[in-house]
């Protein structure tokens, strides 16, 4: 970030920043800037700094998060708080990101430890096709799911019923008794 001067009441070096960054990332508890990598490492420790200061990463929590971000730039100067927080959410964001790329890692090593390179290419491989069939047929579950719903709004619509204004109770029942006719009709035939 720019620093701005505290006794600085405009917003424009904020705007200015928020638009030159390049995507807005959702984390929990809010939203973070990631912009370019110069603007994402100015002012926040980096894992090797931190590691320098005896900090093991991988045990900080989200409360510690808080203590890493400084709370003075280089000029000596109070960083204001709102700019604090942005800068804890961009460090737990990246540190988030960082654990999950690392777990990620191990669980490759050890699903595939000692296979050669090529059989390792040939799994992962394998496994994205799957991951692929199970996204398909979930797909295909919610177009079914979806059909039955305009199927049962067809029914109550036909029926005279506003679907808005039925309670589920009332819908179940509806539903039953024109299955139950339906049924009693082709019998009859």
């Amino acid at each position: 970030f720019n620093m701005v001067h505290p006794n600085q009441n405009d917003n424009t070096a904020l705007i200015a920043e928020l638009k030159s960054g390049k995507t807005l990332k959702p984390v929990d508890g809010g939203t973070v800037l990631v912009g370019t990598t110069a603007q994402t490492s100015q002012n926040v420790m980096s894992k090797e700094e931190l590691k320098e200061n005896g900090l093991n990463v991988d045990e900080v929590t989200a409360t510690d998060v808080d203590l890493l971000v400084p709370t003075h730039d280089e000029k000596g100067c109070p960083i204001p708080e709102w700019k604090r927080q942005v800068m804890v959410r961009k460090l737990q964001a990246r540190l988030k990101d960082e654990e999950e790329h690392r777990r990620k890692e191990v669980k490759e090593t050890v699903l595939f430890g000692d296979l050669p390179p090529w059989r390792r290419e040939m799994m992962i491989q394998k496994l994205n096709r799957e991951k692929k069939k199970q996204r398909i047929l979930e797909e295909r579950r919610k177009e079914i799911k979806n059909q039955e719903m305009s199927e049962q709004s067809a029914v109550f619509r036909q029926l005279g019923y506003d679907e808005n204004q039925l309670l589920p109770w009332q819908r179940h029942a509806i539903l039953i008794n024109s299955n139950f006719l339906k049924s009693e009709k082709s019998q009859k035939q």
